[in-house]
């Protein structure tokens, strides 16, 4: 079988085989028959959120510098919601395929997970119609 490009989103390409995302001198790569599941998804540093609760919860048990204890809570809250991004992420056993998606890009992203659920679909039906030609 002769491996064809059917989608490329961003630095992800879909073939009738594998996925596969390149960057730079970096490779990931799965085969289509590995691939778990697929979703575009809100990608957060809960860490931020974490920081902010700490921060509050040490300036009201201390009572000294409430104000700035309250002040740098919301600024770490802040954080948490400015860091937030929308990413494709791909699932293949252990890997993962991670790409962050920038502007106005959801509709390209969920046709392009149309595109993989097709493809993989379409290799699973190749394979079961190849185990009853023979018999």
């Amino acid at each position: 079988m002769k491996e064809e490009v059917l989608a490329e989103f961003l630095g992800v390409t879909l073939t009738n085989v594998r996925i596969r995302q390149r960057h730079d001198h970096l490779l990931s790569s799965a085969f289509l028959e590995d691939v778990d599941g697929i979703g575009v998804v809100y990608h957060s540093q809960v860490a931020w959120l974490v920081m902010a609760g700490l921060v509050f919860c040490g300036g009201v048990v201390l009572q000294t510098g409430l104000v700035w204890a309250v002040l740098l809570a919301v600024l770490l809250v802040i954080a948490f919601f400015a860091t937030r991004k929308v990413v494709l992420i791909v699932h293949a056993g252990r890997l993962q395929i991670m790409e962050v998606l920038t502007g106005n890009a959801i509709k390209p992203a969920v046709a392009f997970v149309d595109s993989v659920e097709v493809a993989k679909y379409k290799a699973r039906t190749l394979v079961v119609s190849s185990l009853f030609k023979g018999t």
